[in-house]
């Protein structure tokens, strides 16, 4: 992976990450303006990590999410080109559903096979520009 391609991936990852707390807000606000519903350190954590899954799941599937489709990256699996099956899509959302888990996965990309994320080593994905993929399936 390019130095460029992980700077574009970092801040769409950044992106997602505000968006993601926008929503967390909005449905904590609503909880707790309609329900009664008090947060604490707990329901916030558990709200951002059930957000960020769905958020990561629906849209990968999908093959981008809103970061990663301003910033011009796709998502495709690596045998099955830009079809990716529903387990490999279930594996990224679980591990970029954690703020560590990409933490420690910039770190240890460089030791990975191909210089990829851990999400995508193990999900048999990668990332690559919108603009080279439409070129080489032309």
């Amino acid at each position: 992976m390019t130095p460029k391609l992980l700077f574009l991936r970092l801040f769409a990852y950044a992106f997602d990450f505000v968006v993601i707390n926008l929503l967390q807000y909005g449905l904590l606000f609503l909880l707790a303006k309609y329900l009664n519903f008090s947060t604490n350190l707990i329901t916030i954590g558990g709200t951002f990590i059930t957000i960020s899954f769905f958020y990561f799941l629906i849209l990968e599937k999908i093959h981008y999410t809103l970061g990663q489709f301003i910033f011009g990256l796709i998502v495709i699996s690596k045998d099955h080109n830009k079809n990716i099956p529903f387990l490999r899509v279930l594996v990224r959302a679980i591990l970029k559903s954690s703020v560590f888990l990409i933490a420690f996965s910039v770190i240890i990309s460089p030791f990975l096979k191909g210089k990829q994320l851990l999400h995508d080593y193990l999900a048999n994905t990668k990332v690559i520009g919108r603009k080279e993929y439409y070129q080489s399936n032309l």
